[in-house]
């Protein structure tokens, strides 16, 4: 488990030492309960930028994260329909006012992703094969799905965010882990498809 802390740009020296001791403090309580928790302390410029590309990166951010405290990122404000407009709906919401704009932060948007960034992505994760096997399949599956779509925008977090906006209530249908596993089905079964029709082997598989 990793908590994620976001401050903003010019914190002061000795803000940032009382933030670092309190963060401490409650890995240490956690931890005496068995629970082990990584900490990054960081500002929502340097999130966005920490890992290449960042549309994937924030992909998994939003869909596994979930806000303990302080200010929601304004992501969650930018209707699904509108995430290729992300950064010009942003702009609306904070010259319309809907909401104040120091309830939310801004940590970009899930567009910009090149068609060379999954390649890459793609072999960074293959040089790790023999490590992790299991999981690089399972990466390298949801990246061929990026692929499929793109360059329309769409991931795990879209998938969520389109549930929580069409007044999904099931939480199971909800939970990050299931999303993930129904973009592998939809990966595999589009490969599958695919197969089929240019006259590949027909494969069966229980479900």
């Amino acid at each position: 488990m990793t908590l994620w802390v976001i401050h903003i740009d010019k914190l002061k020296s000795d803000q940032f030492d009382i933030l670092e001791n309190k963060i401490f403090k409650i890995q240490s309580w956690l931890k005496s309960r068995n629970v082990i928790v990584n900490s990054k302390l960081l500002t929502a410029k340097r999130l966005s930028k920490k890992s290449k590309p960042a549309a994937i990166f924030l992909d998994n951010f939003y869909c596994q994260c979930f806000l303990l405290a302080g200010k929601y990122p304004v992501w969650w404000l930018v209707p699904p329909e509108k995430e290729e407009e992300y950064a010009d709906f942003v702009k609306h919401i904070k010259v319309a006012r809907f909401v104040n704009t120091e309830e939310f932060l801004d940590l970009g948007g899930l567009g910009g992703l090149l068609e060379d960034d999954i390649l890459k992505l793609a072999t960074k994760y293959a040089k790790d094969v023999y490590k992790s096997p299991d999981i690089v399949f399972l990466r390298l599956l949801l990246l061929k799905q990026k692929q499929d779509v793109w360059p329309e925008v769409d991931g795990l977090a879209c998938q969520l965010k389109r549930g929580v906006y069409s007044g999904n209530k099931n939480i199971d249908q909800l939970f990050s882990h299931n999303i993930v596993l129904d973009a592998l089905q939809a990966s595999i079964d589009n490969r599958l498809h695919k197969q089929s029709l240019n006259g590949g082997p027909s494969i069966s598989y229980p479900k």
